[in-house]
C-alpha cells in the first residue's frame, strides 16, 4: 500500500511539472522560474519514522539550485537548514534566522 501511495504522489508531482512546462513565460516556461519542493515527512511509510527524509526539488533551470544531482548527508541535517536555504535562494529576508537555532538554522552551503 505504501508503494502505491508513493507512486501516486510522484505521478502527481510529475503532472505539476508537466503543467508548468506547458505555460510559456518569457523566453522559457513557467517551470524555468518555479521551484517545486516535495517533502515526504514519513519516508518509511506507515512506520512514521522521521530519519532519512527525502527532499525533492524540481525546476526547469538552475536559477535556484543546481538541478540534476543527488545529495546524501551521512549525518543528520536539520530541516531548518533547508528552509533557510530556500529563504536565501528566493532572496527573501531572514535567511539564517528562521527556525529554532538549537537545531542549526544556517543555510546549506552544498545547495548554493
Amino acid at each position: 500500500m505504501a508503494d502505491q501511495v508513493k507512486t501516486l504522489q510522484a505521478t502527481n508531482i510529475a503532472k505539476i511539472g508537466d503543467k508548468l512546462v506547458a505555460i510559456p513565460d518569457g523566453a522559457g516556461t513557467l517551470f524555468d522560474s518555479t521551484l517545486v519542493v516535495w517533502v515526504d515527512e514519513f519516508c518509511h511509510g506507515y512506520a512514521h519514522q522521521h530519519h532519512e527524509v527525502p527532499y525533492v526539488m524540481l525546476s526547469g533551470s538552475n536559477r535556484f539550485f543546481q538541478m540534476g544531482r543527488y545529495i546524501h548527508y551521512t549525518n543528520s541535517v536539520s530541516t531548518n537548514r533547508l528552509l533557510n536555504s530556500l529563504i536565501q535562494v528566493m532572496e527573501a529576508t531572514g535567511a539564517g534566522q528562521f527556525g529554532d537555532p538549537q537545531f542549526d538554522n544556517t543555510p546549506l552551503p552544498e545547495l548554493a
